[in-house]
């Protein structure tokens, strides 16, 4: 199960402490994405498939698995009067709650589906172990 947090949730760690323009941009990129990431990774045999949906009323997404202060943002987030906003905030703010894909349910690969073979296409770096940051950036 994976979830976009909503904006109008100030304590959610991927937002805290951002302004509500900032806290609507990260809501609309974290969305695109994770449905990138998760298209990606269906076509390349990494997970079996995925499912996604506006609100948490999927079958296999009911609001109940959330914790009961994301609950709380995500009926607070339903219940947002845009005419309070700013007019900036007010599009960015519309585009948010038009989004089609905020809740996923992945099916990952059975256990004996064929997995892919990833290579690791980073190259290997010598390094020493640094007591502490001034060591490492020396």
């Amino acid at each position: 199960h994976m979830r976009v947090p909503p904006p109008t949730d100030e304590n959610s760690h991927i937002f805290a402490s951002r302004s509500l323009i900032v806290r609507l941009r990260a809501s609309l990129h974290l969305a695109h994405w994770f449905k990138r990431l998760l298209a990606t990774a269906q076509q390349n045999g990494i997970i079996q498939s995925y499912e996604s949906a506006p609100t948490g009323s999927m079958p296999n997404f009911p609001l109940s698995l959330l914790h009961p202060g994301e609950m709380a943002a995500e009926l607070a987030f339903r219940n947002v009067d845009l005419r309070t906003l700013d007019p900036q905030s007010q599009q960015l703010m519309q585009r948010v709650i038009q989004l089609k894909e905020r809740f996923f349910v992945v099916s990952l690969q059975r256990d004996e589906a064929p997995k892919p073979h990833v290579p690791d296409m980073g190259p290997l770096l010598d390094g020493a172990i640094a007591a502490d940051r001034s060591e490492l950036v020396g």
